[in-house]
């Protein structure tokens, strides 16, 4: 796990699973991995968090006030979505038949969403509502929907892997924005305040590098960075 703090990068902890998701837990961060999770304080220093959920957990993110919403894959197919109660149990109120790569929690309208990459679907779940309803659907050839974020007009945004691009979805599901990336596969985004306190949103990209192609990275070096742009 790293920090970006000051235009300076920082590995703060090594773990040995790969990371799902990072969860805000009071001034520390969970880190979500295939086999658990980890407290991270800022030194640095990692202890188990628990309780925590039992299964393989795909996604999990922040939600209202102290909630935790996760995505739990089940034995025969699919995915459980719902919230974490204190004791570490899991509250199921949706399932899916197919993997679920990300969940945010939109705060303005108190809504989940989540990205489903397989049908190149964005999700739009109600609490309290068991149906699941289906935002908007990228086409195949257009890349994976990866990450999402959201802005302070509503909008609704994702990463398209294998797409070079970013892109925004209204709250109605119409495509906004596209905006074209120099690497192929963005894996997730978010908004961050801007260094120079303007009052444009910045959002921030992760991108992916070792699932790239070496003849495609010829001509997109910079796979694997942290990017920055102003929208």
């Amino acid at each position: 796990m790293h920090l970006h703090s000051n235009g300076q990068d920082h590995e703060i902890a090594t773990l040995e699973s790969p990371v799902v998701a990072l969860l805000r837990h009071e001034d520390d961060v969970i880190a979500v991995h295939e086999r658990g999770a980890l407290r991270i304080a800022a030194d640095g220093s990692a202890t188990p968090f628990v309780p925590w959920l039992s299964g393989q957990v795909l996604a999990a993110c922040n939600g209202e006030a102290d909630a935790v919403w996760a995505v739990v894959a089940l034995p025969e197919a699919g995915a459980a979505i719902g919230r974490m109660r204190a004791d570490g149990t899991f509250e199921v109120q949706w399932r899916v038949g197919e993997a679920v790569q990300a969940l945010g929690w939109h705060a303005q309208d108190q809504t989940l969403y989540a990205t489903a990459p397989g049908s190149g679907t964005l999700l739009r779940l109600q609490p309290g509502q068991g149906a699941m309803r289906r935002l908007a659907t990228v086409p195949k050839g257009s890349g994976r929907v990866s990450g999402l974020a959201f802005d302070a007009q509503g909008g609704i945004w994702t990463a398209l892997c294998d797409g070079w691009s970013v892109v925004r979805f209204t709250a109605d599901g119409q495509l906004d924005r596209v905006i074209g990336l120099p690497v192929p596969c963005a894996t997730d985004l978010a908004f961050a305040p801007s260094p120079d306190g303007a009052e444009m949103q910045r959002l921030v990209i992760t991108t992916a590098r070792h699932s790239v192609p070496l003849d495609t990275l010829a001509s997109a070096p910079l796979s694997g960075r942290l990017l920055a742009l102003t929208v």
